[in-house]
């Protein structure tokens, strides 16, 4: 195969190549303004001959990029071919008093930012040797010797501080991450701890309640029905809290199948409408043009699903919430469009920028007054993302919300 890869960007040297091509343009500009203007000594053939072959050297980078992503032997080719150009820069500019020393000070911080070591030590010693030949051609260097050793100073000491300072902050993300990870473990192995005795309390209550109910003791059936609804509500946060924890672990397992798209949903319906009722809502479907079939994930499907009816039905009250499935094509590309719309309280502009994060609500008095973890957004979110697919969300204060799911679909 000819190209490797067409995406030579994603890669450390494609991404400074970018860097290269910002860099040869500004000098390009600095150097004909100078020329036009008659204040630099520059001459138009090696005008052409810098500017030409900086550009062709690029150009070679990034065809060769296409066929070999990463390459050592072109990193260091690169590093020689940015040293040159800026020695003459700096050479025609006004040599060791030109701002064009700024430039070996650019390369040094784009490599030690992008590359190991070895690269910043080929860019620092050929960048002094380069800057040592314009003070050997110029007499002015003898009569700034404070100029020159800061300036020396600078090509040793910065980017060797700048790697250091770097190695630091990959550091401490990398502990970060570790962190991250361990309380996602103990998250999952408490929500485990947790679960175990609770479902024993559910079971032991619903065998309780169901000879309260033959007994007829409607008193204890009362009593055991609050126990039974708090100990499933404790039950719901503990699994989002195990959810959140396995996707943040990066644990959470897809098992995708073919499932009967429209007999799911009619089965989610059933299962929301007293949830939506229970504010005196309306629940309103559409599912006439919805594909018989998908394949996905049926558990994180009905669980999304669940958790946005869920949450339309708890901000709305004497409303409706409006449930839908259709196809839509963008770029050629079909997909699924589960689409939920409620006439709510409505989401701000600016509650919409944090809404996704996890334990978080729109405020803290939506958080008081309608309950809730603050974890369904999130996992909802990141289950989508998990499918291949986006959630997409148009809301306004007092106009309600509008969350589309938009899930591939594969012909």
């Amino acid at each position: 195969m000819l190209f490797k890869n067409m995406d030579v960007f994603q890669y450390p040297e494609g991404k400074q190549l970018i860097m290269r091509s910002v860099f040869g343009a500004i000098s390009s500009i600095y150097l004909l303004i100078g020329f036009f203007s008659d204040t630099f000594g520059i001459t138009p053939p090696v005008l052409k001959l810098v500017t030409i072959g900086y550009f062709v050297a690029i150009i070679f980078t990034f065809l060769t990029m296409l066929r070999w992503p990463v390459s050592l032997t072109r990193r260091i080719f690169n590093i020689f071919v940015d040293v040159s150009a800026a020695t003459i820069v700096i050479y025609y500019t006004g040599g060791p008093n030109s701002p064009g020393f700024l430039l070996y000070v650019w390369l040094l911080t784009s490599n030690a930012m992008r590359f190991r070591m070895r690269e910043v030590y080929i860019s620092q010693i050929s960048s002094i040797i380069a800057y040592s030949f314009i003070l050997y051609s110029s007499l002015e260097s003898l009569s700034h010797p404070i100029q020159v050793a800061f300036q020396y100073s600078t090509l040793i000491l910065f980017p060797l501080y700048l790697h250091k300072l770097i190695a630091a902050q990959g550091k401490a993300r990398k502990l970060a991450e570790e962190t991250s990870r361990t309380k996602s473990q103990f998250l999952a192995n408490m929500s485990h701890e947790l679960r175990t005795p609770l479902n024993a309390i559910i079971g032991y209550s619903e065998l309780m309640q169901e000879d309260a109910i033959e007994l007829k003791h409607d008193r204890y059936t009362k009593d055991l029905g609050h126990v039974l609804s708090s100990s499933w509500h404790l039950l719901n946060l503990i699994n989002d809290v195990l959810d959140i924890a396995k996707i943040e672990s990066g644990k959470m397992k897809i098992y995708k199948e073919h499932l009967a798209l429209k007999p799911m949903l009619a089965d989610i319906c059933h299962t929301i409408t007293p949830d939506i009722e229970k504010n005196n809502n309306r629940l309103i479907t559409d599912f006439e043009i919805a594909p018989e079939t998908l394949y996905t994930d049926m558990g994180k499907l009905k669980q999304i699903l669940l958790n946005l009816l869920s949450n339309a039905a708890k901000f709305t009250s004497n409303g409706k919430v409006v449930f839908s499935a259709n196809i839509k094509e963008f770029s050629g590309k079909k997909f699924l469009q589960l689409q939920i719309v409620d006439t709510g309280i409505g989401i701000s502009a600016e509650q919409q920028k944090m809404i996704y994060e996890p334990f978080t609500q729109a405020d803290g008095s939506n958080t008081r007054k309608f309950g809730g973890s603050g974890l369904g957004l999130s996992i909802s979110k990141r289950f989508i993302e998990m499918l291949g697919g986006t959630l997409l969300l148009r809301s306004q204060i007092d106009q309600g919300s509008t969350f589309s799911v938009m899930l591939p679909v594969s012909d």
